[in-house]
């Protein structure tokens, strides 16, 4: 299988993602609220969904984008934010799988 690009957003209570082709055709996204958290929190949630939902689609050749600088740190290895956890430790399982990730942050508009 070829590339799959995907998307994950955190913006107040909300996380959302969404998996698509490179031709923008998509092939899932979701929603959902998680209460009362900083808008890192929900980012890292966000992003944690979309890579557990693209590994367990089997896609192994995943561009992760993300406008949020903290969880670019995080995903990255380079930022102290939340030490110790579970969420953080549970990415970064996800991250050393066998398969290709490559993480980008974009601006948002």
């Amino acid at each position: 299988m070829g590339w799959v690009k995907a998307n994950a957003d955190g913006a107040s209570s909300f996380e959302s993602g969404v998996v698509r082709y490179n031709s923008s055709k998509q092939l899932f996204g979701f929603v959902r609220n998680l209460g009362l958290c900083s808008s890192l929190v929900v980012e890292v949630w966000a992003v944690h969904n979309v890579l557990v939902h693209a590994w367990n689609h089997e896609f192994r050749f995943v561009e992760l984008k993300t406008c949020n600088m903290d969880a670019e740190g995080i995903l990255r290895g380079t930022s102290n934010a939340f030490p110790r956890n579970t969420l953080v430790d549970d990415l970064r399982e996800l991250l050393i799988k066998d398969w290709n990730v490559i993480i980008r942050r974009i601006s948002k508009k």
